[in-house]
């Protein structure tokens, strides 16, 4: 992963949460932790399109997130977490814990665990792949 994507991220939630990058490390989850609303989210990856010169859909991060799993595969009928939704998280989040991945979690919580390094794992494919399987983002 190219570091300048997590640095743009870092500074993005930094402008955004009004504090020092320093203050942004990059396991520290944005909401939980940093105590982003999660809209604020939306502005960070605003201020990261705006950085790298790219358009990012929220979609496209929420198809990552869920990998190849169909719906019913990622979550059950209560709306929460499958067996499998959640090992397909811990398999792509960068520090996968039995805590962030409890029994009950819902896809809407997810976002609120996401860190700096996990944001930057999960936009870098987004910003290079030119493989014919989706356009490239960059501009």
């Amino acid at each position: 992963m190219e570091p300048n994507v997590i640095q743009v991220i870092r500074e993005a939630v930094a402008e955004t949460l009004d504090c020092e990058t320093d203050a942004v490390p990059l396991h520290a989850a944005v909401v939980a932790d940093l105590g982003a609303e999660s809209i604020e989210l939306v502005d960070v990856l605003f201020r990261v399109e705006c950085a790298l010169g790219v358009q990012l859909a929220i979609d496209d991060i929420g198809t990552l997130l869920q990998g190849g799993l169909a719906d019913h595969q990622f979550v059950d009928a209560r709306g929460t977490l499958t067996g499998a939704g959640r090992a397909q998280l811990a398999s792509i989040l960068t520090v996968p814990t039995g805590v962030r991945l409890a029994t009950g979690l819902r896809p809407d919580q997810v976002s609120a665990l996401l860190t700096v390094e996990d944001l930057a794992a999960l936009l870098s494919p987004l910003l290079t792949t030119t493989d014919g399987s989706r356009p490239c983002l960059v501009r």
